[in-house]
């Protein structure tokens, strides 16, 4: 349990050092848009083997508004998303 709690905190560490960059920066490198999205998905597996689902599609959807995925990824969190409220 003690290494989900882990990767959340690293994962909160990691959303909020790139919120600190500027918004020009990522712009110009989009690869800030995909750490931040895998920070995101990381989170809410975590959250979710948590039983935190509530969360976990919060942190889920978050990566999906990053528009970062490809159509396979997508395709998984959306079916994750899915399962977590089924």
């Amino acid at each position: 349990m003690r290494q989900f709690e882990n990767c959340i905190e690293d994962c909160d560490d990691v959303i909020k050092l790139i919120e600190k960059v500027s918004e020009k920066e990522k712009e110009e490198d989009p690869f800030f848009f995909k750490v931040l999205t895998r920070a995101h998905i990381k989170k809410g597996a975590a959250l979710g083997f948590l039983s935190k689902f509530d969360e976990a599609v919060a942190d889920f959807e978050k990566a999906i508004a990053l528009r970062t995925l490809t159509e396979e990824e997508f395709a998984i969190v959306v079916a994750d998303i899915e399962r977590i409220k089924t």
